[in-house]
């Protein structure tokens, strides 16, 4: 089998390199994981096919088969990470619940985590994913990060729902990221959306 795993490999960098055909390539590295699941000449070349936009989804695919059988979590997001960029939206919101499920357990990574449940936000905004960015920005620290996230979902929102969030944002201003000037232009848009809102006006007499 060792024989035949160097054939293969051999046949895969010629398919990868001169045929010009990373999936054909990314087959034969999974052939040879199969005879031997350490086989590092197979993770290598694999690895740098994550970089090839042609084949990172196949060759991730095999990785990811691998590094979460040997509980490599760091790799597995790391992969992840990658395969997002090519996912359309449900499956996206998916694999970065994911991630953002790693990051908050087993890894403690709350920056990545961060990121990926702003993006869940930007993307869905509910409570329940609204509720899951805040949380992480208040492990990280990263209140700029929820500020541009509340953001781009005012984009998205009108009504109570808009106004709720908008409110949300600028005692965000008010609060951690001391930013007056952003905060009141924050209130001023929540009295375009409700002119008799009694929060937005108490913060206006707030910050004058």
């Amino acid at each position: 089998e060792s024989f035949r795993n160097d054939t293969r490999y051999r046949l895969a960098q010629v398919r990868e390199t001169r045929l010009s055909d990373p999936a054909a390539a990314v087959a034969l590295y999974r052939e040879m994981l199969t005879v031997q699941v350490d086989e590092t000449r197979a993770i290598d070349a694999l690895e740098l096919l994550v970089q090839n936009d042609d084949a990172a989804v196949q060759a991730i695919t095999v990785l990811l088969e691998r590094y979460e059988a040997s509980d490599r979590s760091a790799d597995v997001v790391r992969l992840l990470e990658r395969r997002v960029l090519f996912e359309e939206a449900e499956q996206r919101i998916e694999t970065l619940q994911v991630i953002q499920g790693l990051c908050a357990g087993e890894l403690s990574d709350v920056d990545r985590g961060m990121s990926a449940a702003a993006r869940i936000y930007q993307s869905q905004p509910t409570d329940v994913s609204r509720s899951e960015v805040e949380r992480f920005a208040s492990l990280s620290g990263k209140y700029d990060v929820l500020a541009e996230s509340y953001r781009l979902v005012l984009e998205q929102l009108e009504g109570a729902d808009g106004v709720s969030v908008a409110l949300r944002l600028g005692e965000l201003y008010l609060q951690h990221l001391e930013d007056l000037q952003a905060a009141e232009s924050v209130y001023r848009e929540v009295l375009g959306r409700d002119t008799l809102n009694v929060v937005a006006l108490d913060a206006l007499e707030r910050i004058y």
